[in-house]
């Protein structure tokens, strides 16, 4: 038997609860095969104030459920709080939480459990754009099956706990004008903590690109990339990739446009199990169609990359519904001369009362050690 419960608290800074309007959203209750019994409700109080230069809006949201297991009675709280402030120009918003598991009656005590911090901030005008966020979450990875290959294990299993930091950012110029670019700068941190196993490595890596954009004309938009990664691996393989790309945004035709570019890749490796340096042609491609229902899209790319020439040959077909949207796509992938098949496929239904959603998609990706592998999500 479980009881859950759950409300959203919103403030803003005019007014207070007691003259706002304060109405049920709903509340049920639904029994399954006369084991689950669960009741809920939310009641929010709609305190935000907004006008036309914005406003600062805040919000609290709580779920609550108590379990019964093993002769344990447990109480979890789920807890997230949300703050942010909007002007006609600048963006700042602030979230964080956690959960907080409390033993009624039992032997375990009580913790604060997978913290989680996002910070935004952001400003842009029509020529201008300026970004920068950082986010913080731990989580518990405890009966967490990671998927990774650390000496061709292939599989990972462990307990423990993984901390994730994230920060980066962003600036654009030029946004509509003839001459412009982007510059970005992030930085990823990945760490295992009270681990069992040994075959989880911590990782830092440090990214940045720069983009630069000459408008030809209205229809041809030449750019230039240069982009840098460099990725530290707690007693793995690090790596340090460069790359530099020329090409072109072009409007084919009122219903056909492209992008194309080619450019030079080098990947450089030391430490444990580190390969020679590695270098070669890398080339992007995606030519899109617009059709009275929907898109088609073609996309073609190869690269240098940690596990050597990757490349991605893929045709999507998007295809507008009435309430809907459908989507399918198939290709081919390489990684170092071994080919696979991707395939991609997506539905999604709205309406005013409901809305359903299915997806699935492959794609290739490097794993926690540096090896390519093939995701299906």
């Amino acid at each position: 038997m479980s009881y859950w419960l759950m409300g959203t608290l919103s403030l803003s800074r005019k007014g207070d609860c007691s003259n706002k309007r304060m109405r049920l959203r709903g509340s049920f209750i639904k029994i399954r095969l006369g084991v689950l019994a669960s009741l809920g409700f939310a009641v929010p109080c709609g305190l935000y104030a907004q006008d036309n230069d914005g406003g600062l809006f805040a919000s609290l949201t709580f779920s609550e459920t108590l379990r019964f297991e093993d002769d344990d009675l447990s109480a979890r709280t789920d807890l997230a709080f949300s703050l942010s402030s909007v002007t006609r120009q600048s963006r700042v918003e602030l979230d964080f939480g956690g959960v907080y598991d409390v033993v009624i009656d039992g032997d375990e005590g009580s913790n604060f459990d997978d913290p989680f911090a996002d910070f935004l901030y952001q400003h842009e005008n029509r020529n201008a754009l300026f970004e920068a966020d950082l986010s913080f979450q731990r989580q518990d990875i405890r009966d967490f099956v990671l998927l990774d290959e650390i000496d061709d294990t292939g599989l990972v299993v462990d307990e423990g706990q993984r901390e994730d930091l994230r920060g980066g950012i962003q600036y654009q110029w030029g946004r509509e004008a003839p001459f412009g670019g982007q510059f970005d700068l992030g930085y990823r941190s990945q760490r295992f903590l009270d681990v069992v196993g040994g075959g989880l490595i911590d990782t830092d890596r440090f990214d940045a690109s720069l983009r630069l954009d000459f408008e030809i004309d209205q229809r041809i938009t030449v750019f230039t990339i240069a982009r840098y990664n460099d990725i530290d691996r707690d007693g793995g393989t690090d790596s340090e990739i460069t790359n530099f790309s020329i090409g072109a945004d072009v409007e084919v035709t009122p219903t056909l446009t492209g992008s194309f570019d080619v450019g030079f890749s080098n990947v450089e490796e030391s430490g444990p199990g580190a390969d020679p340096d590695r270098d070669g042609i890398s080339a992007d491609a995606s030519l899109i169609k617009a059709l009275p229902n929907g898109e088609l899209t073609g996309l073609l790319s190869t690269d240098i990359g940690e596990s050597g020439r990757q490349s991605t040959l893929r045709v999507i077909r998007d295809l507008d519904l009435p309430n809907g949207n459908f989507q399918a796509g198939a290709g081919i992938g390489e990684i170092d001369g071994e080919a696979r098949g991707l395939f991609s496929l997506a539905y999604s239904r709205a309406s005013r009362r409901s809305n359903v959603s299915f997806n699935f998609d492959q794609s290739f990706t490097n794993s926690n050690a540096g090896s390519a592998v093939l995701n299906s999500n």
